[in-house]
């Protein structure tokens, strides 16, 4: 059950998977993650590389919330692999010099596990997001809320926009528990 404070377990961002679970868990949505290549290197590769002190599951969630790309089968333009984890970016635009695949992979990993390192203090402190507030009862989840500052469990409108649910880290969420074989 969703606990906005409680998004998953410490523990579960630090179990370190192979690259035979990675590829595993590509096969079985048929994902176009399987047939990309950037710089000569298979996107299993840039994944397993840049995961290996943490669950690589993170980052295939963070691809499917953000693009898409896990469940999608059909190889979409070079820009949704450009802008893949939407790392440097805002809703307001653009950061080339976070451009690509692997520079994604690689910049929002070294991000997850260095903030992961350093957010003891802010457990079970106060956090405000753009949908309203969380207290995060442990460090994964503070740091999921840096990330994405949205909790997107319900519809609503703020600012110029409208959003429908679920967004954020309730979808976040949803997925995490779908790619690890959980009803939701």
């Amino acid at each position: 059950m969703f606990n906005k404070n409680r998004l998953i377990e410490d523990i579960d961002f630090l179990k370190v998977q192979t690259k035979n679970q990675i590829i595993y868990t590509l096969m079985k949505y048929n994902s176009c993650l399987l047939k990309y290549k950037e710089n000569g290197k298979d996107a299993t590769d840039i994944i397993y590389d840049n995961t290996k002190r943490f669950n690589s599951l993170m980052i295939l969630t963070l691809l499917e919330k953000e693009q898409g790309l896990v469940r999608m089968k059909e190889m979409p333009n070079q820009k949704v692999f450009n802008r893949c984890l939407g790392f440097g970016m805002d809703d307001g635009g653009d950061n080339k010099e976070y451009y690509g695949f692997e520079v994604q992979i690689r910049k929002a990993s070294e991000w997850l596990l260095n903030n992961y390192n350093s957010s003891s203090k802010y457990v079970n402190k106060e956090f405000k997001c753009g949908d309203g507030v969380i207290v995060p009862e442990n460090k994964i989840t503070y740091v999921m809320y840096k990330y994405t500052p949205w909790i997107g469990e319900i519809s609503r409108k703020i600012g110029k926009n409208y959003y429908d649910s679920p967004f954020g880290n309730f979808l976040f969420y949803q997925i995490w528990q779908i790619f690890n074989g959980r009803k939701i």
